[in-house]
């Protein structure tokens, strides 16, 4: 779930996220500043880790934000990267070696400097492959990160990434690679050595954290808050107007929605339930916002799983959702319907005009269906749909349950599981297909094709062999013209979801958010809201 927003990927549903950035006035953001004003927001799932060498799930991106400095920032209307812990960068003229100047200003809690020395050793921590983190791949364009990361090569030090002094890291890369400061934007975080080696899997908890962001971790009560401080130490702490930040875990959607109406949250995401009330609600109305992400949400699938390993059987499932109605009376949030997996307004998304992907078409459904020797569904194995616990993932499986009836005359069984344990469910291979919503790290149709279909080194979960389709995808990484990567990306989408299918789109994504009129927030397209750029006004 990038990341497979999971987890976001709603578990990848706690989204915040793309829109306009609201600026205080003067007068009210002096009259807050340094009153002690407090934000109350909510995270849909507790985080397993606060680690960012391990952070893998979309949800907790933001948290992520709030502790640690990036080599790279990003900016939030146009995720384009902007300076963080590098101050500057370049890259070589043979487009293969990035070198990054560090600030010298930002301190660890401990009162240690955050040099160079530390965003080397959280790289290679990354791609040891003792470490077990689910971002190596992230990593892979960097020379001979893939064959350690693998077990392939054992000497770490032969990974591209040079310490050049304490205020300057290199990069080499395998191929050139121009979107790379972009691609590095929710991977490159320092890591303390000191606090891992001392407190191991518990470095990160309150007591023993050292951190170097915005806030400081003050409080984490499992499956109840975390509780921030603004870091006074923080390079740009003058910036940072919230003092406190208060994170409730609230996985039921109705219940963040009753917490924001009774007062007890600032910003919370619409119920789908809820969105016709809330629009005509004189108040909530004008405390809405539609906001679109860069994020797909998807049905994947397990070409090994009978009776998915047919093709012509995940065709027929594909051609039998009318997404259209999905988005209109279920999603209900100004999703947009997708026969593509990566969502409009990244680069390399596909035109609906090249018309790519399997349309709703119940004929058609019923002959692929035939096809496959299913005729009206007649002799077809048990098929379970998955998806991950959250009303909205319900009702959007109950929708698709009554449509394969209705449009195949199958019925199929529909299971959820908890959060915590869904991804791991997913990887074990015991599943048929399931809901997935997809958000890579970067604006770039790499971030999704890459991750998620790529059968080397992305995440795997499809189980498929189509080494032609990593062929184009690692073409169109290492390609300088914008115009070639665009077709080796329609072509791949061509691949995934029309030849093979073992995606089916369903929309990309998009919210009604409802906010107060005392929080001035911006929202991020990538699922990284940047909590010190809010404010607290009258």
């Amino acid at each position: 779930m990038k990341k497979s927003c999971l987890p976001l990927l709603a578990v990848f549903m706690a989204f915040l996220l793309p829109a306009a950035v609201f600026a205080a006035g003067a007068s009210d953001t002096a009259a807050v500043a340094g009153a002690g004003n407090e934000l109350k927001m909510r995270i849909a799932v507790n985080p397993e880790t606060l680690d960012p060498t391990l952070v893998y799930t979309g949800d907790v991106n933001f948290i992520t934000k709030m502790l640690f400095v990036n080599l790279c920032d990003f900016n939030e209307e146009t995720s384009l990267p902007t300076p963080d812990l590098a101050k500057t960068w370049n890259v070589s003229a043979d487009g293969k070696v990035w070198t990054f100047n560090l600030r010298n200003d930002i301190k660890w809690t401990n009162g240690r400097s955050v040099t160079a020395r530390d965003v080397e050793y959280s790289m290679k921590r990354i791609l040891d492959p003792a470490t077990a983190s689910p971002l190596g791949y992230m990593l892979y364009p960097v020379k001979n990160a893939k064959a350690v990361n693998k077990g392939e090569l054992k000497d770490i030090g032969a990974v591209g990434i040079k310490v050049i002094d304490d205020w300057t890291i290199q990069f080499t890369l395998e191929n050139p690679m121009g979107f790379f400061p972009t691609a590095l934007r929710s991977v490159a975080f320092a890591a303390p050595k000191e606090a891992i080696e001392q407190y191991g899997l518990k470095w990160f908890e309150p007591a023993n954290i050292v951190s170097n962001g915005p806030y400081l971790l003050k409080e984490w009560k499992q499956n109840d808050r975390l509780v921030f401080e603004k870091n006074p130490a923080y390079y740009d702490a003058k910036n940072v107007q919230i003092d406190k930040v208060t994170v409730f875990v609230v996985t039921d959607d109705s219940t963040a929605m009753a917490m924001y109406e009774a007062g007890q949250l600032d910003t919370v995401n619409v119920p789908s339930g809820d969105i016709d009330r809330v629009m005509k609600d004189p108040v909530l109305s004008k405390q809405s916002k539609n906001v679109g992400q860069l994020i797909s949400f998807q049905i994947q699938i397990n070409v090994k799983a009978p009776p998915m390993d047919n093709p012509n059987v995940r065709k027929a499932f594909a051609a039998a959702i009318d997404k259209e109605a999905l988005v209109k009376y279920i999603a209900k949030g100004g999703q947009v319907a997708m026969d593509t997996v990566v969502p409009l307004g990244a680069f390399g998304a596909v035109p609906k005009s090249a018309k790519i992907g399997i349309p709703y078409n119940p004929a058609a459904a019923k002959e692929y269906l035939a096809k496959a020797g299913y005729p009206d569904g007649k002799g077809l194995p048990p098929v379970e749909f998955n998806f991950n616990t959250s009303e909205f993932n319900r009702s959007v499986a109950e929708a698709l349950q009554q449509m394969w009836k209705n449009n195949l005359g199958v019925d199929v069984g529909a299971k959820n599981f908890e959060g915590k344990v869904y991804w791991d469910i997913i990887v074990s291979g015991k599943l048929q297909f399931w809901r997935m919503g997809f958000n890579a790290d970067y604006p770039d149709a790499d971030g999704f094709l890459y991750g998620i279909g790529h059968t080397k080194n992305g995440e795997k979960n499809l189980r498929w062999e189509r080494t032609d389709f990593d062929a184009l995808v690692e073409r169109a990484q290492a390609e300088a013209d914008p115009e070639v990567r665009k077709k080796l990306y329609m072509e791949a989408e061509k691949i995934l979801v029309q030849d093979e299918c073992a995606v089916i789109p369903l929309w990309s994504y998009a919210y009604v958010a409802v906010t107060k009129p005392t929080l001035q927030r911006t929202y991020s397209a990538l699922m990284a809201d940047t909590i010190k750029n809010w404010k607290v006004v009258k």
